[in-house]
């Protein structure tokens, strides 16, 4: 009998777990038969476990050393990460894997690796060269609740440093960015040092110009015009290093919470600041679809792979003695090998990997063990192909979670980022025990009354305008207003804007703000409200 109120509307929208859990048994029972019988888990690439399906989005910072890239992570977080180092030379060889932790730790990246239940088994193939040089950060921050970051160490040119590395750089940024679902690449615009390390690591992105964000930091540091002339030369450098169709997008500011150092180009710097901020946030959306499209690629080289080792299978003599000499004579001829696959099952050319590749892969392949074609196992492939994923991406979410906490939460009241763009464009029209902010309430109770309030507030925007004399960011003081408003009406009383005020006063004598007010804070006039809620 059918429910007479089951509706298509009524039908829940399926979750992101629930896709990339379809997903996941759709590859083990139809891709990773045909992977294990011609085996391109150890020619081409480790077999997928239940980790890789993860809808945790991962975004790998890198660039060269000292253009803030480790200060510019804290400033997600809203603090400071375990572990982290920053400073203007060389300060680690580390690599940081930054995920969530009910508390503080820091720990041996080789504890990652093993873990079944994490994605970096992969890792194991670099050695302990490089095992000795990742560490997992567990950091108790809520932006780590929809984000794993990876901090990588920077980018040198010393020729005796690259070498005193003991692992290639260049291969583990490659590893890092097939993975991660946004690529952020630092520069400073008072330096620009494109030497052979930068290059080897730059040309490893081409393949993922999709996933890479440039950002031009400390912009705030430069007159206007060194400024123009930096991002034209970045530009024509990289277009020349990467060689992509594509120029990624260039975000252009200042990327952490102190003041800025000129305040004349601020609304610009601002809203950059805050585009960079919602690409990274709405990443959560967008990593079941680049968990499907990875899953399709290596599907599509799993088809090359196996029709090119059965053609290797059918021309091998069946004289032992004569295999190892025919099998290097087919490697050599591999793009006659690829021109003839390519025609009889009409494959795309930009399935196939260089040859060169092929060839180097598949010359350790044990010449007896070259596995002949089985029609029943491709059967399935494509049926995966052709039958499942469309039913797979017909379930994928519209929407799904976001990033929160640290700076992404700063984007609210007169700190909002359409309230910053219309000020940009022109359109906006303006309009505890003993509390520790009585030390100052005096001298900020004067400013609050210059400001005309209205029955005893001052409206948001108004407040803004006092607010960025402190040249602190947009982001940062979105956080303050958000702690500051304690009704949340998107007014501040004397109390809460002498609050404010105090946390400013915090911030710019290098305090962290707390990510929720705590109790000593809320204006005395307030917190018997809290006291029931804490009761």
């Amino acid at each position: 009998m059918t429910d007479s109120n089951a509706t298509w509307e009524n039908v829940p929208e399926p979750s992101p777990e629930e896709a990339l859990e379809n997903l996941k048994e759709a590859y083990k029972t139809k891709v990773l038969p045909l992977e294990l019988y011609t085996k391109f888990n150890e020619i081409h690439a480790r077999q997928l476990t239940s980790a890789d399906f993860s809808n945790t989005p991962l975004l790998m910072v890198t660039g060269q050393y000292s253009t803030g890239k480790t200060t510019f992570i804290n400033y997600l977080l809203g603090r400071k990460y375990p572990g982290e180092r920053t400073g203007p030379e060389p300060t680690t060889d580390n690599f940081t894997l930054i995920t969530k932790g009910d508390e503080d730790q820091l720990l041996p990246g080789s504890s990652v690796v093993v873990d079944k239940k994490e994605r970096y088994g992969g890792l194991a193939e670099f050695g302990n060269a490089f095992l000795r040089n990742f560490v997992c950060s567990k950091c108790n921050s809520k932006v780590l609740e929809n984000l794993t970051i990876i901090d990588t160490p920077g980018i040198v040119n010393a020729e005796d440093y690259m070498h005193g590395r003991g692992y290639e750089m260049e291969k583990i940024i490659k590893w890092f960015a097939v993975r991660a679902d946004r690529i952020v690449f630092f520069f400073d615009t008072h330096k620009f040092d494109f030497g052979d390390e930068f290059v080897s690591v730059a040309r490893s992105f081409g393949r993922h110009i999709k996933k890479l964000r440039i950002v031009l930091n400390k912009a705030d540091s430069i007159p206007e015009q060194d400024l123009i002339r930096a991002h034209g030369a970045l530009m024509w450098y990289l277009t020349k290093i990467i060689h992509a169709s594509e120029v990624p997008r260039v975000f252009v500011g200042s990327f952490w919470d102190e003041p800025l150092k000129n305040n004349a180009k601020r609304d610009y710097f601002e809203a950059e600041k805050l585009d960079l901020l919602e690409d990274i946030r709405s990443l959560p959306r967008y990593v079941i679809l680049r968990t499907i499209n990875d899953v399709i690629e290596r599907t599509r080289l799993l088809k090359v792979h196996t029709y090119v080792v059965a053609y290797i299978h059918k021309h091998l003599p069946s004289r032992l003695a004569n295999r190892i000499k025919r099998k290097n004579e087919l490697l050599q001829s591999m793009e006659h090998i690829y021109k003839r696959v390519q025609e009889v099952f009409n494959l795309p050319i930009g399935d196939f990997p260089p040859a060169e590749e092929m060839q180097a892969k598949l010359s350790a392949m044990d010449v007896n063990h070259v596995p002949a074609f089985r029609s029943k196992l491709m059967q399935r492939v494509d049926e995966f192909l052709f039958l499942d994923l469309p039913d797979i991406i017909s379930q994928v979410p519209k929407a799904s979670e976001t990033v929160n906490g640290g700076a992404f939460d700063g984007s609210v009241g007169p700190f909002h980022k359409n309230v910053i763009r219309e000020t940009l464009d022109g359109t906006r029209q303006i309009r505890l025990t003993r509390w520790p902010v009585v030390r100052y309430k005096k001298e900020y109770d004067e400013i609050f009354e210059s400001l005309d309030p209205i029955q005893g507030e001052v409206h948001g925007d108004i407040v803004r305008e006092e607010m960025v004399k402190s040249r602190l960011s947009n982001n940062l003081l979105g956080r303050i207003f958000l702690l500051a408003d304690v009704d949340k009406d998107g007014q501040l009383d004397k109390e809460e804007f002498a609050l404010c005020m105090y946390l400013i006063r915090m911030k710019l004598e290098g305090k962290d703000l707390p990510e929720t007010l705590p109790y000593e804070l809320i204006p005395p006039s307030q917190r018997s409200a809290f006291k029931d809620i804490l009761n």
